[in-house]
């Protein structure tokens, strides 16, 4: 299908629109709820490959949808299942998150938290003169 071409696309096979910019847009169903995701790309044949490869993983139940979940809301589960188990550690687990991680990662959606970014944030702290644990073999 060329990307000026009108013909509709069979139900059920997804939809490649442009949603006001030149960046092209897929937009699929997964048990009954519709999916919106920006391809990243004003390539059509990008947009066409991400929508294939999401299709793919609807059909073999291995699609996730992305949420807006954000780290700080899952700490704060973490910090409550922490109380209920009565967890000893609770206290420095909620120091070490104020103190140094909050500041990094609160109101990032969890979903952005990439192998990227973490070794972003080690590299923060370690240019904040932090101690890095794992090169402390004794």
């Amino acid at each position: 299908m060329s990307e000026t071409s009108a013909t509709k696309r069979p139900r059920g096979s997804g939809s490649i629109f442009q949603n006001g910019s030149k960046t092209w847009w897929i937009k699929f169903s997964e048990r009954g709820i519709v999916h919106r995701e920006s391809s990243g790309s004003t390539d059509y044949k990008d947009a066409e490959k991400l929508l294939k490869r999401r299709l793919a993983e609807v059909l073999t139940q291995i699609y996730v949808a992305r949420t807006n979940i954000r780290v700080d809301e899952l700490i704060e589960d973490l910090f409550a299942e922490y109380r209920e188990k009565q967890h000893k550690s609770l206290p420095s687990a909620e120091q070490r998150w104020r103190i140094h991680l909050k500041p990094f990662f609160t109101k990032r959606r969890a979903s952005d938290v990439t192998t990227d970014l973490v070794r972003r944030y080690i590299q923060q702290r370690l240019k904040e003169a932090a101690t890095n644990p794992g090169s402390s073999i004794s």
